[in-house]
């Protein structure tokens, strides 16, 4: 069975049906490309503090090191704006 036969064959199927494959497949396809995008980010950030000159890097070490320089950075940014508005409030 080609690739068209399959497709043909869904296009026959009810709305629900169709809408439930495209919902499907859209994730799985996602998910392949999220994963691959952790796996590789970090050699797209050398010069960063997620990195590690071990290469046994894994994907949730990358999540967590992004995590925590947001959280990082976010702190450094709300007290600034903190800041500043007290002094408008002034």
């Amino acid at each position: 069975m080609s690739l068209m036969d399959k497709i043909e064959n869904l296009r026959k199927k009810p709305e629900l049906v169709r809408y439930r494959v495209l919902m499907i497949s859209l994730i799985i396809m996602m998910s392949v490309i999220i994963f691959f995008w952790i796996t590789f980010f970090k050699y797209s950030l050398k010069n960063s503090n997620i990195t590690d000159k071990d290469d046994s890097l894994g994907p949730l070490k990358t999540i967590s090191g992004m995590m925590s320089d947001f959280s990082r950075v976010f702190k450094d940014n709300f007290s600034k704006v903190k800041e500043n508005i007290e002094n408008i409030q002034k």
